[in-house]
């Protein structure tokens, strides 16, 4: 997405980048076929920013394209990329294959690489506070911190179960939430990573990817079982839940720069936007509009521990195999505990203490 909110790229299968202009939900070669008076002016309004992205192949190769459709310039990968990612504040792209490259826009070879012993690495992300920091997910079921600055690995934790993305808190740079294969996410603190500080539940099925808004208050997350769930940063729940009888696997989605709004993209070949908040309007709101909205924030927080508020306010309308699938999850989860509660009282040490979930996912730190 361009940094003035007017453009988002997708790529697909297809191989093709198309850009689109987001107020229009058209694509801009749709527009300069209609309105090929218009469409000029508007290029011309397009940021330095927003006119340069990253292309990634199959073919050990990713461009730096501009608004033209020719390359600027293309970098040589010594192996196929599986995630690429620009760095905040200077002119480097992190990409990341069976070693972690580091590129400079001026430069056709790395200027520095990382290898995690062949392991391939699905996914990159760097890190917008601690510009420094890049954290990346692995084959090995294993999630690493790497230092570029000092071009040293920090950490790497293997876990239970693969992760399929990661992602920073821009407020709090020491956080970052995982996407989990086993249909959680779990939140970490950098400074301690042999257990999450917190679980976040909801998908039946495996999270494919997850994006914290710009604020750090929330994040979002999609699944494969075909649902967008929106989470509050520091509770284990949903707030909201999106799904269409159309929209087929979430693969991937992404935070606007005012945190209004959530783009995804899915199997489908769609592209769809959502709100943050779902009964939030859209246009100018008067005065008396917004004192009569935060009038009714004020009464859901107050009243948020009854018990007919809280059954309102947990309760999400989701199709009948997600509803099928999350009971059975809840009735095997329950027979998992009583036979952990079991196992521990007829053992040797009765009062041992069952193994917390925040730990289970945990294996091993390096």
């Amino acid at each position: 997405m361009s940094y003035d909110e007017r453009f988002l790229f997708s790529c697909g299968d297809d191989k093709y980048i198309k850009q689109w202009v987001i107020y229009k939900n058209k694509n801009i070669n749709d527009i300069i076929n209609e309105e090929q008076d218009n469409i000029h002016q508007e290029q011309n309004d397009i940021t330095q920013q927003s006119n340069n992205i990253y292309e990634q192949k199959n073919d050990n190769q990713f461009h730096y394209l501009e608004k033209e459709d020719v390359p600027k310039k293309i970098y040589v990968c010594k192996n196929v990329p599986n995630s690429i990612d620009k760095h905040f504040s200077e002119n480097l792209i992190v990409s990341g294959s069976q070693t972690l490259d580091i590129w400079d826009y001026y430069r056709n070879n790395a200027i520095s690489s990382f290898d995690y012993n062949n392991e391939y690495i699905y996914y990159v992300k760097c890190n917008y506070s601690q510009t420094n920091l890049v954290g990346l997910t692995l084959s090995d079921n294993s999630i690493g911190i790497v230092d570029i600055r000092n071009k040293t690995p920090i950490k790497k934790l293997y876990l239970k179960y693969r992760s399929n993305s990661l992602s920073w808190n821009n407020m709090n740079p020491k956080q970052f939430v995982i996407a989990n294969e086993d249909s959680n996410l779990y939140s970490f603190d950098m400074r301690y990573l042999k257990t999450a500080y917190l679980v976040h539940k909801g998908f039946v099925n495996a999270v494919l990817d997850v994006d914290f808004s710009p604020i750090g208050n929330k994040f979002v997350a999609c699944s494969y079982d075909k649902t967008v769930r929106l989470f509050n940063s520091d509770e284990p729940t949903s707030y909201d839940v999106y799904h269409t009888k159309r929209m087929q696997h979430v693969l991937c989605c992404k935070f606007s720069q005012d945190a209004k709004y959530v783009f995804t993209g899915s199997s489908d070949m769609s592209l769809r936007i959502w709100k943050t908040i779902s009964h939030e309007p859209s246009g100018i709101l008067s005065n008396k509009e917004k004192q009569a909205i935060n009038y009714r924030n004020k009464l859901k927080e107050k009243f948020a521990s009854l018990k007919e508020i809280k059954r309102i306010r947990q309760h999400h309308h989701v199709p009948a195999l997600i509803k099928s699938l999350s009971d059975k999850k809840k009735v095997m989860l329950e027979a998992k505990k009583r036979k952990e509660k079991n196992k521990i009282q007829h053992s040797k040490n009765p009062e041992q203490l069952p193994i917390p979930e925040k730990k289970k996912i945990f294996v091993t730190e390096q």
